[in-house]
């Protein structure tokens, strides 16, 4: 499974996940950390070839990587661009029904044949023209029906509380200090204890900006090494410095934000003082 992790600090609705998958052999587990977990979901409706909502929403998964990468796919696909049938009473309740009704359809044909690994777990959010605000919902099962129905409600994150979601949910819970951290913080510590080993590899970060739109961040940081600072530069699954994609024809170009601020602090200071 995964951890994803989602907090409203700052003003801001934050979203962060793991990398890791992990593949049955029997008895056995086997662990890539090559998942890409966090993805943008851009949503445009129009009516009579008028435009009436432009935007782009978060996607975190966890559960069966094939069920997530198809729901994920076919809702990209479907949702980039739809037409308005009739007026929404309630905007990002009336797409989060819409994206339902896609997972039931999948699930209906995924679940009878993967049973308990074929379950798709996901938070979808995005700006709500109706409450003028940023809300998330949060998609699971309920258990009690055969097969298990796919379900969604909304998850009210409250400033400076940390939503946690997956099978790393009880391991970030054991850090009893952890209410005070950054989500980043929080992923780092469950990756580097390793006490649920479906969670590791890289970690995955995205945030809503002052549009409403979520962006996909790439993570900084600065480390020293002896008298040498190195940075390094995370994005998805890769270090982009180390596994050398920084010298190729074409780099990413996202957002930037310090994973360990105070690293960046004690090298400012340390120029300064130079």
């Amino acid at each position: 499974m995964t951890l994803v992790l989602a907090t409203n600090t700052g003003g801001k609705v934050k979203y962060c996940t793991d990398s890791r998958l992990t593949f049955r052999a029997g008895a056995t587990n086997l662990y890539a950390d090559v998942g890409v977990k966090l993805f943008t979901i851009p949503i445009k409706v129009s009516n009579n070839g008028t435009v009436k909502y432009n935007g782009k929403w978060g996607m975190a998964i966890a559960g069966s990587t094939t069920s997530s990468y198809i729901l994920k796919e076919i809702t990209q696909q479907i949702l980039s661009d739809i037409e308005l049938v009739k007026q929404p009473d309630d905007f990002a309740k009336n797409i989060c029904d819409y994206v339902l009704h896609i997972h039931k359809k999948l699930s209906e044909q995924l679940l009878p044949i993967l049973r308990e690994n074929g379950k798709s777990f996901f938070i979808l959010g995005g700006y709500c023209p109706n409450q003028k605000k940023i809300r998330t919902f949060g998609f699971e099962y309920n258990d009690t029906t055969a097969p298990p129905e796919p379900t969604f409600e909304e998850i009210n994150i409250q400033p400076s509380t940390i939503i946690m979601f997956g099978s790393g949910k009880q391991a970030a819970q054991e850090h009893s200090d952890w209410t005070s951290w950054s989500i980043i913080k929080v992923m780092e510590k469950v990756i580097v204890d390793g006490i649920e080993p479906s969670v590791g590899g890289k970690i995955q970060y995205g945030e809503f900006n002052d549009s409403n739109e979520f962006e996909l961040t790439q993570l900084i940081d600065m480390n020293k090494d002896g008298d040498t600072w190195k940075t390094t530069m995370t994005l998805n699954v890769f270090d982009y410095y180390k596994d050398n994609f920084g010298t190729q024809m074409f780099s990413p170009n996202l957002k930037n934000i310090a994973s360990h601020p105070e690293n960046i602090d004690r090298f400012a200071a340390e120029q300064k003082n130079d």
